[in-house]
């Protein structure tokens, strides 16, 4: 048996992989807080949605997100 409880070996599963939909939530979920995220894990936000090539969601945030004091945000 596995010792990571998210994976199934035997049945080739891998429950870490966020499908696009789950993955948008997510960032929106994170963007949305009073506090939003740093510039820095933006960057490496966008980085990562443009190497899995989901465009679309880079051009949702980057339309919807704002930026101030080193932060990005989403008001709602």
């Amino acid at each position: 048996m596995s010792p990571y409880h998210h994976t199934n070996q035997e049945l080739g599963e891998d429950k870490t992989i966020m499908d696009a939909q789950s993955l948008y939530n997510f960032i929106m979920l994170c963007l949305k807080d009073d506090d939003g995220i740093s510039e820095d894990a933006y960057d490496a936000i966008i980085e990562y949605l443009i190497s899995i090539n989901q465009p679309e969601i880079v051009i949702e945030i980057n339309s919807k997100s704002k930026s101030a004091n080193g932060r990005r945000y989403i008001n709602d």
